[in-house]
């Protein structure tokens, strides 16, 4: 057994430096080389570590030196830990998690040259290193242990972000769960969106919220647009109650967004893609009709008299207010619009309004003797079969006309 006065135990040296030391590989070397030079060597798999002196009797001048051994190592030694530093932050638990984490990510400029120690117990880190390393070093891993402490500081402050977007996007957003989807991914956050008016607020942890509203604004430039061109006045059917239940009806069979804005004559439809924004064309098209009756005299006269004033607003009501009626005299047509599924119906209903209603006139020849015989002796018997077609609902009117013809008007 070796006399102690020949062993050097290293539990002298302050416990962070002497860890420092048997972690850091060129620091170990170091030493090992510096005690080489005084005839010893450490074994650092002891606890703590041993310096051993190697001095034989063979070793010139043996007895000398074996008596300033001792303390030639403890100076060696301590000249090698007086370049060294250590220094420490506290660090308190709540901040510990975020703390690790941005530990891991974190650069350093001298990563062989310090070492981090972290004890959650006594909520400080210890930093040790080389003295020429330590100012930059420490800067960098107190940066780091600041950010952490922000991020935790700023996920538990609550805050309120509103504001007022499109009213599509809102009803995007309210179709699309975007409520429901966050407030299960961020469990500390409120979403309210009113599709209407156009707001969103997000109430909750800074760091959430500002999460929240990200995906939001992704969202929301994701959305697809087309302007669908329609006449003006199938443009003011589709604000019509009933008109918007239909198409939202046949959007919804077809797993359609049915978000869609009228504006003059154009319509904006919303979507994820192109082709849906065709799709949902298609079906506010095809919900739409109308009927064109080209228009004579007869007609135009009929179409313009109070008596089908009267029956295009009981039609009106008859569909709901989804019904818009269009007299062009120039071009000399009547167009009705309307829902497609009603377009029988109006056609039917018009022809059998034109055909009571339309005035005709007819002029037959007839000799002027033939005509006066017929004013002056067959007049109540020309009479009575007027009355008979009258009492059939074909009220015919007529007059002689001497000088060779008979007119005849009536519907």
């Amino acid at each position: 057994m070796q006399d102690e006065e020949l062993l050097v135990f290293l539990d002298f040296i302050d416990s962070y430096k002497l860890r420092y030391l048997r972690k850091n590989q060129s620091c170990k070397d170091h030493v090992d080389a510096e005690l080489v030079l005084e005839h010893a060597a450490v074994d650092w798999g002891k606890k703590p570590p041993v310096v051993e002196c190697k001095i034989t009797k063979g070793t010139p001048g043996a007895r000398r030196l074996k008596k300033q051994w001792k303390a030639n190592v403890k100076a060696k030694l301590q000249n090698v830990v007086d370049q060294i530093e250590v220094r420490t932050t506290g660090v308190n638990r709540e901040y510990w998690a975020a703390m690790l984490d941005e530990m891991k990510n974190m650069q350093v400029s001298h990563p062989k040259d310090i070492c981090i120690i972290q004890e959650k117990d006594n909520e400080k880190v210890v930093i040790v290193g080389g003295s020429d390393v330590m100012d930059q070093s420490f800067k960098e891993i107190k940066s780091a242990i600041e950010k952490a402490i922000k991020i935790v500081k700023e996920s538990k402050e609550k805050v309120t972000k509103s504001e007022k977007i499109k009213p599509y996007q809102a009803r995007y957003l309210f179709q699309s769960d975007f409520n429901t989807t966050m407030t299960s991914k961020f469990k500390n956050v409120k979403i309210k969106v009113v599709p209407n008016y156009g707001k969103v607020t997000i109430v909750g942890r800074k760091s959430e919220v500002e999460q929240c509203w990200s995906e939001m604004k992704d969202i929301i430039r994701s959305i697809r647009t087309k302007t669908v061109e329609l006449e003006p006045e199938h443009v003011k059917l589709l604000v019509k109650r009933n008109v918007e239940h239909v198409i939202g009806t046949k959007m919804s069979q077809m797993r359609l967004t049915n978000i869609w804005e009228v504006e003059k004559d154009e319509v904006s439809v919303y979507a994820d893609t192109d082709e849906d924004l065709d799709k949902m064309e298609n079906v506010i098209t095809n919900a739409l009709g109308k009927v064109t009756t080209q228009l004579d005299a007869r007609f135009l006269s009929a179409l313009k008299s109070d008596k089908w004033k009267l029956e295009e607003m009981n039609l009106k009501e008859k569909l709901d207010g989804c019904l818009v009626a269009k007299l062009d005299d120039n071009r000399k047509t009547f167009e009705v619009f309307m829902l497609a599924d009603n377009e029988d119906e109006v056609s039917d209903m018009l022809n059998k309004f034109c055909s009571k209603n339309a005035i005709y006139k007819e002029t037959m020849p007839v000799d002027p003797p033939i005509v006066k015989l017929m004013d002056n002796y067959m007049f109540k018997d020309i009479l009575d079969k007027m009355d008979r077609l009258r009492d059939q609902e074909h009220g015919v009117k007529y007059k002689f006309n001497t000088k060779g013809t008979v007119e005849f008007e009536g519907k």
